[in-house]
C-alpha cells in the first residue's frame, strides 16, 4: 500500500466520522442559537409593549385630556360643530366636508395648532414601535387598544387634513389596524348574542290541523 493510499484510509476511518459529528453539532447549536434569538426578541417585543403603554397611559394622555379640554371649550363657543363620528371613513383616512364646514374645521386645528401636534407627534411616536414590529402590538392592543381608537376618534377630522402627505403615517397604519380588529371582535360578539339568543327561541313548529 502507498503512503497516499494509507494517509486516505485513515481520513477516512478518523476524519470522516469526526467531521460529520461536528457538523450535526454545528447544526444543532445553530438551531439553539436561532430559537435563543427567537426567545430574546419576544421578549424584547415584550418589554417594548410594557414601556410604550405606559406612556401612553401617563404621558399621552394627559397632554390628549388638555386638548380635547381647549376643543370642547372652542365648540361649547360655537367655533366649529362637534364632529359626528358615523361618518368617518377609517379605511381611507379622508373626510368630506362641506366648503363651509372645511374653514371652520381649519380655523379650528390651526387655532389649537400647538396643542394638536403635541398629542399628534406623541402618537406617532407611539405608533412607530408597533407598525415597525419593535414592540408586541397585540399586548398593547389587548391592553389600552379601544383607548387609542377612541383618542383618534376625536382626532380623526385634523388627521384628515394633516395626513394628506404622507404625514403621521404611524398613526394611520396603527389605527386601520386596531380598528378593523375592534370592529370583527364586536362583529363576533354579536354574532355569539344572536346565536344565544336563537337556541333560547321555541323551537317549536304548528302541523296542519288534521295531521
Amino acid at each position: 500500500m502507498e503512503l497516499r493510499d494509507g494517509l486516505e484510509l485513515v481520513y477516512f476511518i478518523t476524519g470522516g466520522p469526526v467531521l460529520a459529528l461536528i457538523g450535526v453539532y454545528g447544526l444543532k447549536q445553530l438551531k439553539i442559537s436561532k430559537k435563543d434569538i427567537s426567545t430574546r426578541i419576544e421578549r424584547e417585543g415584550l418589554i417594548v409593549a410594557s414601556d410604550q403603554v405606559k406612556i401612553f397611559l401617563e404621558n399621552i394622555i394627559p397632554i390628549f385630556d388638555d386638548f380635547t379640554k381647549k376643543l370642547n371649550e372652542s365648540m361649547n363657543a360655537g367655533v366649529c360643530e362637534r364632529f359626528d363620528i358615523s361618518d368617518f371613513k377609517w379605511d381611507t383616512f379622508k373626510q368630506e366636508y362641506s366648503t363651509e364646514k372645511a374653514k371652520e374645521y381649519n380655523g379650528l386645528m390651526f387655532e389649537l395648532i400647538e396643542e394638536l401636534l403635541l398629542v399628534l407627534n406623541a402618537l406617532e411616536s407611539f405608533s412607530v414601535y408597533f407598525t415597525k414590529r419593535v414592540g408586541n402590538e397585540e399586548i398593547a392592543y389587548s391592553t389600552m387598544g379601544l383607548s387609542y381608537c377612541d383618542t383618534i376618534s376625536v382626532l380623526y377630522p385634523f388627521l384628515c387634513r394633516l395626513t394628506e402627505n404622507g404625514h403621521f403615517s404611524n398613526i394611520v397604519e396603527l389605527t386601520l389596524l386596531w380598528n378593523d380588529r375592534r370592529t370583527i371582535e364586536n362583529t363576533e360578539k354579536e354574532i355569539d348574542r344572536l346565536k344565544k339568543n336563537l337556541e333560547t327561541k321555541n323551537k317549536k313548529k304548528l302541523k296542519l290541523w288534521g295531521v
